[in-house]
C-alpha cells in the first residue's frame, strides 16, 4: 500500500467506526427518484420521520388506466418533476407481495392511483388527481398538492 493512501484510509475506517459505535446508521435520501416497493417505503418513512418532512406516497397497480395517465400526463411532466423534486416519493404496487399489500390497507388504499402525502406523525391527506371525469392540468396538480402538503 503507498504511503499517501494511508491517511485516507485511516480516515475512512475511523468514519465507519464513529458510526457504528454511534449506533446510526448514516443513510443518505434522495429526492430526485421515486422508490419502491416495501423496503423503499420503510427507507422513505425513517428518513422523513427523522426530518420531520412529509413525503408522497402512490399506490397503482400495473393493469390500471388511470395510474398510467396519472404518470403519462402529470409525474412525467417537467413542472411537475421539478415540484417533486423537493420530496421524498414512493410509489408501491400492492399486487407486489404481502407487505405491500399490508402498507397500502394501513392507508386504505382501495381504489388506484391512490397518492397521499404522509406526515412525520403518520397522519396522512389523500390527493386527487382527477377532476370531474378529467384529469388535473400540471398547475392544478400542484396547487393540490400544495393545499395537502400545507396541512390536514
Amino acid at each position: 500500500m503507498k504511503k499517501s493512501t494511508l491517511p485516507s484510509l485511516a480516515a475512512f475506517v475511523f468514519a465507519a467506526l464513529f458510526l457504528f459505535a454511534s449506533g446510526k446508521a448514516a443513510f443518505a435520501l434522495s429526492a430526485n427518484v421515486w422508490y419502491s416497493k416495501a423496503s423503499g417505503y420503510e427507507e422513505i418513512y425513517a428518513g422523513a420521520k427523522n426530518e420531520e418532512k412529509p413525503f408522497l406516497l402512490l399506490f397503482y397497480v400495473d393493469w390500471c388506466g388511470y395510474c398510467k395517465r396519472l404518470q403519462s400526463e402529470l409525474l412525467d411532466n417537467s413542472k411537475v418533476q421539478q415540484f417533486l423534486s423537493s420530496y421524498y416519493r414512493v410509489k408501491i404496487n400492492p399486487e407486489d407481495g404481502e407487505k405491500e399489500n399490508l402498507i397500502a390497507m394501513k392507508y386504505g388504499a382501495d381504489g388506484y392511483p391512490n397518492l397521499r402525502v404522509v406526515f412525520p406523525d403518520g397522519g396522512s391527506v389523500k390527493v386527487h388527481p382527477f377532476k370531474s371525469g378529467r384529469i388535473y392540468t400540471p398547475e392544478e396538480f400542484i396547487a393540490e398538492l400544495e393545499k395537502a402538503l400545507a396541512g390536514r
